[in-house]
């Protein structure tokens, strides 16, 4: 749609193509869209009660965005005077690649925002309830592309924090809380009403862990091959430090499920619940005072491949990946206690007598890890789509859409990262707070594991 409200050509979700047209304060650069985004709005406007909705869509996705998905930013704004406010929604459109997989992937978030989330709300209270987007329309069924609209977090004072830095200890603090708040709603469904989280959480199966997943995500396990040359400078080949990280990158190549922790674990799922899946710094979004600029609040979206897990697979993911060692060393521990306080507290409210014995320090220390495996051959990965020149993001793609498109390809694209000095210095950094935390697996951990998981 242009900014008058015309219906644009449809194009590719992937490659939309811009035109030009003034608002009234700005030149704007507005997209067309596919037919999918474009009846989207138009249901949401007739739901908000717009009589003469004007639509101006522009792309919402920035150049490291959008890796399994498009994303466009709406204007509604409504010509006759006695209609509603304008208001801004945000469409998630499935990119025309891997079709199968972005099924899988809008099905489970629509899903979510439609029943997943709304139970968790009821059961947590006002005070309780984390922060996520408010849904707006779910078109998910039939052929793709799929589309979930949301309401856009921008104007409610959200944006995305610095990601060419790690996360402070103010971001880690208000993002446990808000994990905490998420957890501990998750738990209180799973033991005061289990028939509606297991009705809840049957159709949230872990989507990485499919043949599929696996080899379009293949380019990213093809880059783990060069984790061990990173180390050489701490720990030359041949040490215990470097064999151990050289078997995990042999190991996840021949068997990626040694990646994807599983909801079972080794006692039917002790200390399980529905974990977010990809709490990662580009799935997050936090509120910043306007006068001080200190970070006062934070949301969480994107829950495409949330599943019933343990809570530290979202801790691993923000505390380990996102933040640098200086933090780590001041305030991981400090972080994780708070965490668990408030996730007992937020338990007990909810009705759970004994949050203690469902969820235990001890337990979260089991729990991280058997989590650390991701960290240890992801965070090299994040760090290159994060501080990685364009050109290295471009190739990215490439590889994730060649992957995709399986029957096009004879062999599998691989992928090499740009294994800088920063990069180097923090994975060894990664490796070594790990390991002092006691969280390092060992070489029989992933042999048991991989036959596990086999």
């Amino acid at each position: 749609m242009d900014s008058t409200g015309r219906r644009g050509r449809a194009g590719s979700p992937a490659s939309p193509t811009p035109t030009m047209a003034a608002s009234a304060s700005e030149c704007v650069e507005v997209v067309e869209v596919p037919p999918v985004v474009d009846k989207a709005l138009r249901d949401v406007a007739a739901r908000q009660g717009y009589k003469k909705p004007r639509f101006t869509v522009t792309s919402g996705s920035g150049a490291r965005d959008g890796f399994l998905s498009t994303m466009y930013r709406a204007l509604i704004h409504d010509e006759d005077p006695t209609g509603p406010a304008d208001m801004s929604a945000m469409c998630k459109v499935s990119m025309s690649v891997m079709e199968s997989i972005m099924s899988d992937v809008f099905a489970t978030e629509g899903h979510i925002y439609s029943k997943v989330l709304p139970a968790m709300a009821a059961v947590a209270g006002p005070e309780a309830t984390p922060r996520w987007p408010q849904v707006l329309d779910v078109a998910v069924d039939g052929p793709p592309p799929h589309c979930i609209t949301l309401e856009d977090f921008g104007p409610l004072g959200f944006g995305q924090p610095v990601r060419t830095k790690g996360l402070d200890v103010d971001h880690c603090r208000l993002l446990a809380q808000q994990l905490a708040k998420f957890h501990a709603a998750g738990f209180v469904l799973k033991h005061l009403h289990p028939d509606k989280y297991q009705a809840l959480a049957a159709p949230l199966e872990n989507l990485f862990d499919s043949q599929e997943w696996k080899d379009t995500f293949y380019p990213f396990m093809s880059s783990t091959r060069q984790l061990p040359d990173l180390l050489v400078a701490k720990w030359p080949a041949g040490s215990k430090m470097y064999n151990f990280v050289k078997k995990a990158t042999e190991c996840v190549n021949e068997n990626f499920s040694l990646m994807i922790e599983p909801a079972s674990w080794e006692n039917d799922g002790e200390g399980c619940c529905l974990a977010h899946g990809d709490c990662q710094i580009n799935n997050v979004a936090f509120k910043y005072d306007k006068d001080t600029g200190r970070v006062v609040d934070c949301m969480l979206y994107d829950f495409q491949i949330m599943h019933e897990s343990s809570p530290a697979v979202d801790l691993t993911r923000i505390l380990l990946v996102c933040t640098d060692q200086e933090m780590r060393e001041a305030h991981l521990d400090e972080l994780l206690r708070g965490y668990l306080r408030d996730l007992h507290a937020h338990m007990r409210a909810g009705g759970v007598r004994d949050p203690e014995r469902v969820f235990s320090w001890d337990l979260l220390q089991k729990h991280m890890r058997r989590t650390s495996v991701w960290p240890i051959l992801m965070q090299p990965m994040f760090h290159s789509m994060l501080h990685g020149d364009d050109e290295n993001v471009e190739q990215i793609r490439e590889a994730m859409a060649k992957a995709g498109a399986l029957e096009e390809q004879p062999e599998l694209p691989e992928m090499q990262l740009q294994a800088t000095p920063l990069l180097k210095q923090r994975f060894i950094d990664l490796i070594q707070d790990i390991a002092d935390r006691g969280w390092m697996p060992t070489e029989g951990d992933l042999d048991k594991w991989v036959a596990r998981e086999a």
